[in-house]
């Protein structure tokens, strides 16, 4: 149910945020960075979603030594667009570095995740 619910919210998320921006900016005939940029941070959100529904996949599970770890992923998944609004607002950065610290800060938190969730499934067999 809850991955149910995480994936409905990811897509939500995704249409509002990204395609219908994206499809009314299209109408015009000039061509724009804004939506190359967009598709890019939309990748970087999907990868980031599919590693949370996967670590809450695993703490419905997971046995008492794992449950710190995982809870502490759940917290860098909450941090991670807080940052992203701190570079943005804060230190008035461009986008494209905004998306590339972005970047950065979701992949240890997806390699994470992939490593938990291999130590997971090898001790489940």
């Amino acid at each position: 149910y809850q991955r149910r619910v995480h994936g409905g919210w990811a897509t939500a998320e995704s249409v509002m945020t990204r395609l219908l921006p994206m499809v009314i900016g299209t109408r015009g005939l000039d061509f724009s960075w804004i939506h190359i940029q967009s598709a890019l941070e939309a990748n970087i959100n999907l990868a980031v979603h599919i590693a949370f529904v996967a670590v809450v996949f695993m703490l419905r599970k997971a046995e008492a030594t794992e449950i710190f770890a995982l809870r502490a992923l759940i917290g860098c998944h909450c941090l991670l667009p807080f940052a992203s609004i701190i570079l943005r607002s804060a230190f008035d950065l461009s986008p494209w570095i905004v998306l590339v610290s972005h970047a950065l800060l979701a992949v240890p938190f997806c390699i994470a995740t992939k490593q938990h969730y291999e130590a997971y499934t090898k001790g489940r067999r």
